[in-house]
């Protein structure tokens, strides 16, 4: 999106060139934001917190409502939840909070403040609902920090290297297909993290795990010698028996051991890759 005080430009970018073609001029002044839901549905925000959705085919706008006192910096869907979630930009205090945003009314509900008053830039969701946030303004620094889903404040991750990142995105595409929640079975009387099945597995395995109770969960894979490969899960979640699918494709033949960590509860089992 291209925008100015008088109204805004769609863009289309191409993934194999690189080019991008102006596809609807549209007569809604500073739109900052945009954002696809599950499936081709597109969202806007303005820096007056007002939301729209805007249809591919024709380029027309559709209000759906206004966040009093918003602005809004970033937008990024949960694939978890499919709940829309906004950064904001205001001149002066607040700056670093986080909201959800209701596309049924326009409604931004506050989930918390980073804790830097610092304006977000750019937010994202990674594929297992673990979000992400770049911080810094024109003239700082950008840092990355990984932002907690309930309370919204942030943790560091490291220093980017550079300045003036205006916006990150991650795939979601990869490593898994989702957390599934058994519903069917209730919930578990205890913490449990069970044996990958396949075992050994290529090119793919399910990993369960059971939930007694709501907790803040990571799930990660190492390799034989302790390195932290990948982050399968790392969000809170309410109770239930879970189970993740997790991909080969990028790792060489071998052992590897997997660790829950939910509240207090750790554990850690191995599986192998045959290829």
């Amino acid at each position: 999106i291209y925008t100015n005080a008088a109204a805004s430009t769609l863009y289309r970018v191409s993934q194999q060139y690189g080019d991008a073609l102006a596809q609807y001029s549209i007569p809604l002044p500073n739109l900052r934001s945009i954002a696809f839901s599950r499936g081709d549905t597109l969202y806007a925000g303005t820096t007056a917190g007002r939301l729209y959705r805007i249809s591919l085919a024709t380029g027309d706008t559709t209000y759906i409502g206004t966040a009093p006192t918003i602005a809004y910096s970033a937008l990024s869907f949960s694939p978890s939840t499919g709940m829309l979630w906004a950064s904001v930009r205001p001149p002066l205090v607040n700056r670093d909070r986080i909201y959800t945003v209701n596309t049924t009314t326009g409604a931004a509900t506050l989930v918390g403040g980073i804790g830097d008053n610092v304006i977000t830039p750019s937010i994202s969701f990674g594929p297992t609902g673990a979000l992400y946030a770049i911080k810094g303004t024109s003239t700082q620094i950008n840092t990355l920090l990984s932002v907690d889903t309930l309370t919204a404040v942030g943790t560091l991750i490291g220093s980017t290297g550079v300045q003036n990142l205006l916006a990150i995105a991650m795939r979601t595409d990869s490593l898994l297909t989702g957390v599934v929640d058994d519903g069917t079975r209730g919930v578990p009387t205890s913490f449990a993290l069970h044996q990958n099945y396949p075992n050994p597995f290529n090119p793919t395995t399910q990993i369960a795990y059971d939930l007694p109770v709501a907790a803040r969960v990571k799930l990660t894979i190492f390799d034989v010698v302790g390195r932290e490969i990948a982050t399968l899960v790392d969000e809170a979640q309410p109770p239930g028996y879970k189970s993740i699918q997790f991909g080969s494709n990028k790792f060489a033949s071998g052992v590897y051991f997997y660790r829950l960590v939910a509240g207090t509860y750790v554990s850690t089992k191995k599986m192998s890759i045959v290829k």
